[in-house]
């Protein structure tokens, strides 16, 4: 009996011994996998813009933030971002790496655009333009022109024997701002597909307060063509030259400049010079009268009189 129970034992303990390995062999439960959060990218300021910057492609950088920290206000990198970007008006300085706030902007026909463009000290004027006046539309705004007035006087006016027409440089080195309502240069995409550009009407010029004293004034003196000017003149680098130059005399080109026919001289009221005609002379002798002609070769070839008339030299 008790060699039953010693083997009864020993079963037991081996079966458990045998349990618990074949337990210790199992594989551990495996932990579910944690997800990263989701990411996205919006769009920060790729260097420092200061204020009425202008947003090109090249002005943004991308950032990448998880979906939790991204908020309305920041412009996603995409064409959504784009949209609300892109041609922009910084309102503010914009630092560099940080995320670009949809109200930090304004954007091109949106109440206050014009205002935000213009650099503080500066005005926004609009002057008529025709197709040939605006260069055949090939002015587009961020140029920079000149402002050429044309004009006519009254010869009263001005204490001439006529009429006189005249045009001057009134204003050097202007840039546009807008042509009619159209702030920027057309996408590529949509000069592609439309036929020609529409002709302006009217250009919308930067200009202190002084020049646009001296627009409004030459607006009512006669008529306004732009020049467009060359992208070596200097751009803003020279619009304080040209400021500074803007009251020192200024040369016109007159009519008589310009066609030869204005520009004779008037016939002498004697008429033709006395070496270029003929002379004729009428002699009376008593009551007998006659006549001589002398040719043009005679008489250019006289000598003056230089003694008395009546045949006597003078006193020495």
């Amino acid at each position: 009996m008790r060699i039953v129970i010693l083997l009864a034992a020993g079963l037991i303990a081996a079966g458990g011994a045998g349990l618990y390995l074949y337990r210790g062999m199992e594989p551990a439960p495996v932990e579910a996998a944690v997800e990263p959060p989701k990411r996205a990218e919006v769009y920060v300021a790729a260097v420092d813009l200061a204020r009425g910057a202008i947003l090109k492609p090249e002005h943004l950088g991308q950032m990448p933030l998880d979906d939790a920290a991204v908020t309305p206000e920041m412009a996603p990198a995409g064409p959504e971002g784009d949209a609300a970007l892109l041609g922009a008006v910084a309102l503010q300085p914009l630092p560099k790496g940080v995320p670009i706030a949809r109200s930090s902007v304004v954007q091109p026909g949106d109440r206050g655009f014009l205002a935000a463009v213009l650099p503080q000290g500066k005005r926004a004027i609009s002057i008529p333009i025709s197709e040939v006046a605006g260069v055949s539309g090939l002015v587009l705004p961020g140029d920079r022109v000149d402002i050429i007035l044309t004009y006519s006087l009254a010869g009263e006016t001005i204490d001439a024997g006529r009429d006189v027409r005249a045009s001057e440089t009134v204003l050097g080195n202007i840039r546009v701002l807008a042509l009619d309502q159209r702030l920027g240069q057309a996408a590529p995409e949509e000069n592609a597909l439309a036929e020609a550009p529409p002709i302006a009407r009217t250009a919308t010029l930067q200009v202190t307060p002084h020049e646009a004293e001296r627009i409004t004034l030459a607006t009512s003196l006669g008529d306004l063509s732009m020049v467009l000017n060359s992208v070596h003149d200097g751009g803003d680098e020279a619009e304080g030259a040209a400021a500074a130059a803007a009251d020192l005399p200024r040369r016109m080109t007159l009519d008589s400049e310009v066609t030869t026919l204005l520009n004779r001289e008037a016939p002498q009221e004697s008429g033709a010079p006395l070496a270029d005609r003929t002379l004729r002379i009428q002699i009376v002798r008593g009551a007998t009268a006659g006549a001589i002609e002398i040719g043009p070769e005679v008489v250019a070839s006289a000598e003056p009189i230089t003694g008395d008339p009546a045949g006597e030299s003078p006193a020495e």
